[in-house]
């Protein structure tokens, strides 16, 4: 379960505590800023969408010079049904009784460590809230808000009484705010206690007793918990799925290490706004063909370009729909292949007169299907647009020129690193550069495929939403 750069050191005092080698960490999966002290602070690429149970950890840590922990946000904890054997691992739990659900709010994680000098307030992807402006303003408002939070964020002697009992604990709040909404809507801005992680073992506590009196002494509320009357995991999902007004819940359970794990488990409603936030419900289809997608790389592609996992669910249903449709059209491509390139060979008048006459045989419309047959004669560069000369056409009544270029939507140009996005043109400019598909094949300037190796280079695109979680 220890990753390769942790390990357990013993302390002359006799505790034992995590130390972790910060240069150990894969540099094309983590980032590792140095800190005035000489510490490190570490956080994913926005790149990274594929965690092992050992990386959990590094969702957000501060460190000491020395290795050891100065502050942790939670694990990276995954959406349900995100990976196979977490989900069959909480679904035996849930069956044994042995979950703790709490409510999900949608709002910013905010994170305080208890230091003798100071009482120390960053979010997720922050050392401090520093440089945060508006967002520090109304978190601090927020803090003063709970007289307990205020006297301990000015009063060195209220900080020495909890010292003993907070200091080794990161105490991890939600900050819920009008002026700092994800997708739901506030009232107020609040605190909520949402667990603690030991700083010296990485151990979280979402529950209990030690919980309680952390909410006691800092004087913020607990999330809210609730209980399920069911057995089977299937059936609670589909309660949540169908909430209004809520972003759903959180599950803690134990894996068979003994450490406790977060699942998330979503409504429908939620997952619905969210796609509508990043703009891209209805678009999947034309996002996909520009992308060269297929069934088992669509959702790392798109996780590539800095879609999140949670837009990713609420519109499966739209790429499945694309895919239906692309397979037929696949296949007619493969037989065509397979029939027009033995007439490579032949005389090029003989071999047209051939493929007019098979495709009135095959009842295949000569646009696109001539013109894709004709990319068979050409250098093999060129024969790569051949999937491009007949998908367009036949699933959007487009020609590939269209699709990539004026047509194109401006959301989905947005979202596409800059080696894909086709140029701006308008007007008397766009008809010179597009000659329509009946004139010419459409093979120069169209887009080159995105295959599953290329999708791990892809350039990270600027996210579309308005706000993002800190």
């Amino acid at each position: 379960m220890f990753h390769p750069a942790m390990q357990t050191i013993e302390f002359p005092d006799g505790t034992t505590r995590v130390r972790i080698d910060a240069a150990a960490l894969d540099p094309e999966d983590f980032v590792v800023r140095s800190t005035l002290d000489g510490g490190f602070f570490i956080f994913p690429r926005a790149s990274k969408h594929r965690w092992t149970d050992a990386e959990l950890p590094f969702r957000s840590l501060v460190l000491f010079p020395d290795g050891t922990v100065r502050s942790s946000g939670f694990p990276k904890f995954r959406n349900y049904g995100e990976q196979a054997d977490e989900g069959q691992a909480l679904s035996a739990a849930f069956g044994r009784g042995e979950v703790t659900l709490a409510d999900k709010r949608d709002g910013s994680l905010i994170i305080i460590d208890m230091e003798e000098d100071e009482l120390r307030v960053r979010s997720r992807g922050m050392m401090s809230l520093s440089d945060q402006n508006d967002f520090r303003r109304g978190v601090e408002n927020t803090l003063d808000a709970y007289p307990f939070l205020r006297r301990l964020r000015r009063d060195d002697g209220a900080r020495r009484e909890v010292l003993e009992a907070l200091s080794k604990w990161s105490l991890l709040y939600e900050y819920t705010s009008p002026s700092n909404r994800i997708i739901l809507a506030y009232e107020r801005a609040e605190l909520h206690l949402l667990g603690m992680v030991n700083k010296h073992t990485l151990e979280v506590v979402v529950h209990g007793p030690q919980l309680a009196a952390a909410s006691v002494l800092t004087g913020v509320p607990l999330v809210a918990t609730e209980e399920h009357s069911t057995s089977e995991l299937t059936i609670y999902l589909r309660d949540i799925a169908a909430r209004i007004s809520t972003e759903g819940v959180v599950a803690a359970w134990m894996d068979e290490h003994g450490r406790t794990r977060l699942t998330k488990m979503k409504s429908r409603e939620y997952l619905a706004l969210h796609a509508l936030r990043m703009n891209l419900e209805g678009r999947m289809a034309p996002l996909l063909y520009v992308l060269d997608s297929r069934p088992e790389t669509w959702r790392d592609q798109l996780m590539h370009l800095g879609v999140d996992v949670e837009t990713l669910t609420m519109l499966e249903t739209e790429a499945k729909d694309y895919f239906a449709k692309l397979l037929p059209v696949e296949l007619q491509i493969v037989d065509l292949v397979a029939w027009v390139t033995p007439l490579t060979t032949q005389d090029r008048k003989t071999a047209v007169a051939r493929i007019r006459e098979e495709l009135v045989t095959r009842g295949l419309s000569p646009d696109p299907w001539f013109h894709a047959a004709m990319l068979l004669f050409r250098p093999t560069n060129e024969r790569d647009n051949l999937r491009r000369q007949v998908i367009g056409p036949l699933l959007f009544q487009k020609g590939a020129r269209e699709m990539l270029s004026l047509e194109l939507d401006p959301t989905i140009r947005q979202l596409l690193p800059p080696h894909l996005r086709p140029a701006e043109t308008t007007g008397d400019q766009a008809d010179e550069r597009l000659p329509t598909q009946t004139n010419a094949p459409a093979t120069q300037g169209v887009l080159p495929a995105v295959t599953a190796a290329d999708a791990t280079t892809l350039p990270q695109a600027q996210s579309v939403s308005t706000r993002v979680r800190r």
